[in-house]
């Protein structure tokens, strides 16, 4: 009659197994298996994934089977069995889901960002792509109406050109009217006159520089483009802004010819007249910028007004 053992506590019911010595092959009361207890009364067997065997029932070691005159601890292996089966596909569902959402979140985003100017960044390796090429400049328009007052003149600097007006041809001087816009915050432009020449030289040179509207060859578009170095701050009677700063302004000098609009002659210049300004109108730029000064103006337009221009040279009639 074989000797009765004392009952022990089912590990399966916990998830571990309680450690407990082993005796020689066949002599044991029971043998440790992976994940579960082997209760009964034949002598059990350790084995990583294999199977106990003898007259009592075995819980099955990880991956293993049991045999023999089963009871109820061979049914509690087979349900955590099942149970962790159902436990892994769930979470094995739940992480396929989660990695879905975020591939279409990824997509969704763009994968990279802006950057500054105006390029794509990728987020994985930081490249700049190239940005888009800049679309075409818009052809010249003919103005609505003929030049009446140097006023009309601005128009040309806005793409637009006067047929009829006097071409750039021929014999010098060839007479210039100067159109600027010096600040980049507001859009109107304003006639530019060079004092020593208009008023106190010779009456061919004011034919030359300080001309009629109609009688105008080319115009002379002076635009600020942007600033430089801060020289000092000038004082104003404005209460919100008791001073502003003064910046060395950065210009383009762009010569076009009336009739055609053709490009005659482009320069860049730096303002000369680092003194405040008496009166300055601004907008949302809180700064001043220096001017241009008349001889800079005169020493970058000398060439198209007093040289001669012979025919391979000058701008060809728009059709």
């Amino acid at each position: 009659m074989a000797q009765a053992e004392e009952p022990r506590g089912n590990a399966a019911d916990t998830g571990t197994a309680e450690p407990q010595g082993t005796g020689p092959e066949g002599a044991g009361p029971e043998g440790d298996a992976a994940g579960g207890a082997v209760p009964g009364g034949g002598p059990g067997r350790d084995a990583a994934g294999g199977a106990s065997m003898g007259g009592g029932s075995a819980a099955d070691a990880a991956g293993g089977a049991s045999t023999g005159g089963g009871s109820g601890g061979g049914r509690t292996g087979k349900m955590w069995r099942t149970w962790s089966r159902r436990a892994w596909a769930t979470a094995g569902c739940a992480a396929l889901v989660l990695a879905i959402l975020l591939g279409w979140a990824v997509s969704r985003g763009g994968g990279g960002a802006v950057a500054p100017d105006g390029a794509s960044r990728t987020g994985d390796t930081g490249s700049i792509l190239p940005a888009a090429p800049p679309t075409a400049q818009v052809a010249p328009q003919v103005a609505a109406r003929r030049v009446r007052a140097a006023a009309d003149l601005d128009a040309v600097c806005a793409n637009s050109y006067f047929p009829a007006a006097p071409r750039w041809r021929g014999r010098a001087p060839h007479p210039v009217v100067i159109s600027v816009r010096d600040r980049r915050d507001l859009a109107q432009r304003s006639a530019r006159t060079l004092n020593p020449l208009a008023y106190g030289s010779s009456a061919a040179a004011r034919r030359a520089w300080a001309p009629a509207a109609t009688k105008a060859q080319i115009v002379a578009c002076l635009d600020l483009i942007g600033g430089g170095a801060t020289l000092r701050n000038c004082r104003t009677d404005e209460p919100k802004r008791p001073t502003l700063p003064l910046e060395v302004g950065r210009y383009r000098l762009t010569v076009y010819e009336i009739a055609t609009r053709r490009k005659v002659a482009e320069t860049t210049l730096e303002g000369a007249e680092r003194s405040c300004p008496w009166v300055v109108l601004t907008g949302s730029d809180p700064t001043l910028y220096t001017a241009v000064s008349d001889r800079q103006l005169v020493r970058a337009l000398r060439r198209p007004v007093t040289q001669p221009v012979s025919e391979s040279v000058q701008p060809r009639k728009r059709q």
